[in-house]
């Protein structure tokens, strides 16, 4: 009879992303993974590989569960600078509990595990272009500025986004956050 997989994929990707996210890649054991998806050590081998294969689909499971949907009108081309600043008040507006406190799982990465690991690096670099992209988007949208101001102040956003994230990661309040977000934000407008 052959083997069949005892575990939902997706299911088990959201799962695994949850812990690598709360304990880190290099703090998270092969071990962790299995109790938390409740799938077999050789069920998660052989549906991603190894550790860092699943920790590499986390990264886009990332992306996808909570990165695009947090950006939501940001994604449009009809994007504009008040959905860029809705965008910072939900940064703002989120408990740190509500994603037990790590901040942002990317940011995470970029710090610990992208200097070590191409693939990592890569995933890191794709997620900054698609903040650089929409912020760029939102920016240039209702006023004439040159494409090259524009980008700057773009790749700006995207570091205060990152900078709120170590925020958060620190226990940082809503206000703390919502007022670092809004001088943040003087630098565009």
């Amino acid at each position: 009879m052959p083997w069949e997989k005892s575990f939902n994929r997706n299911d088990a990707l959201t799962k695994a992303m949850m812990v690598f996210w709360r304990l880190g890649y290099n703090n998270t054991a092969i071990g962790d993974l299995v109790t938390e998806t409740g799938a077999s050590r050789y069920g998660l081998y052989d549906e991603f590989g190894d550790k860092e294969g699943l920790f590499l689909e986390s990264l886009d499971q990332y992306l996808e569960t909570i990165v695009r949907p947090r950006l939501g009108k940001l994604l449009l081309s009809t994007a504009t600078r008040k959905d860029l600043k809705n965008y910072f008040q939900s940064l703002a507006a989120t408990p740190n509990k509500a994603f037990r406190g790590q901040g942002c799982m990317m940011c995470m990465t970029a710090v610990s595990v992208a200097r070590h690991n191409d693939a990592a690096a890569l995933k890191v670099k794709q997620y900054m272009d698609l903040l650089h992209e929409c912020f760029m988007r939102a920016i240039s949208q209702e006023r004439n500025i040159p494409k090259e101001t524009a980008s700057d102040q773009a790749h700006f956003l995207v570091g205060l986004v990152q900078g709120g994230a170590v925020l958060s990661q620190a226990g940082a309040t809503g206000k703390v956050k919502a007022a670092y977000y809004e001088v943040g934000l003087t630098a565009i407008n």
